[in-house]
């Protein structure tokens, strides 16, 4: 993991670096661009503290604690079966690139397309359809893809992790991540489909409710000792909310390609 993480940041930077090549010894360029679209800083910024806030909290505040050299603070003993849970979603981000991005980014080109271009009402709404129909069959393909590895990564799990030393309840907790990994898996996808129609406002909330109702659920049930639970509900309802946002977007998606942009664009001095 530690040389996948390098390997990505390296790769950001060559990407950061070839995009601002032309504006020489001027460093943090890309910076403007915060000030310029904050909300999705916010979403990035939500999106992975709310995958990871359970763990802080159950660190800092609940029995499962572990000092390391008076230094580090960890709870191993929920750390690793959340870790171990974390790789059964991967298939999802690999099918988002592989099916749903390719497939669906050809409708979506050709919807967009035959507005800018010289299509009729008639292509329109038959370009609008068809994406919208790609769209929820893709999708459903991609959650019944998730879902079909999430029974294996159950399967593996209670029949593998006992003999690598697994106790009782950390296979309950793995079981629990494992099914709340499908609903951010989902909820991730969801959140950058809402990003393709740019739906910034609707994705920044979607990922904000997610980051706070862990926070509270997680500090709420700690009394309870049901570790990980927090993060299944949280997630539950991030999915409820992004797919009601997408929904919604879709519904009135030609109020929001016509009637929501602005006539004149103004740049900032």
């Amino acid at each position: 993991m530690n040389i996948g993480f390098l390997v990505m940041i390296a790769l950001s930077f060559l990407h950061l670096e070839s995009y601002f090549r032309q504006k020489a010894n001027k460093y943090f360029a890309f910076l403007q661009y915060v000030k310029k679209y904050p909300s999705l800083l916010a979403t990035g910024l939500f999106c992975s503290l709310g995958f990871y806030i359970h763990n802080f909290i159950y660190w800092l505040m609940s029995p499962l604690q572990e000092n390391i050299a008076d230094t580090y603070w960890i709870a191993s003993s929920y750390d690793v079966p959340a870790f171990y849970a974390s790789l059964s979603f991967l298939p999802t981000m690999v099918m988002f690139v592989v099916s749903v991005e390719t497939a669906f980014y050809e409708k979506y080109r050709q919807y967009y397309g035959t507005i800018l271009g010289t299509g009729s009402v008639q292509d329109i709404k038959r370009a609008k359809k068809d994406m919208i129909q790609t769209l929820m069959q893709e999708l459903g393909f991609m959650m019944e893809i998730q879902l079909f590895f999430t029974f294996v990564s159950l399967a593996l799990g209670i029949t593998l992790l006992p003999h690598i030393g697994f106790s009782t309840e950390q296979i309950e907790r793995f079981n629990i991540l494992v099914v709340a990994g499908f609903l951010y898996a989902v909820m991730f996808v969801l959140m950058l489909l809402l990003l393709y129609f740019d739906d910034r406002r609707g994705a920044a909330l979607v990922t904000a409710l997610f980051v706070t109702s862990t926070a509270v659920i997680t500090l709420a049930m700690l009394p309870l000792e049901n570790y990980g639970f927090s993060f299944f509900l949280s997630s539950f309802l991030a999915v409820a909310a992004a797919l009601g946002r997408l929904l919604y977007y879709l519904k009135n998606i030609d109020y929001y390609t016509y009637c929501s942009q602005p006539l004149i664009a103004r740049e900032e001095r």
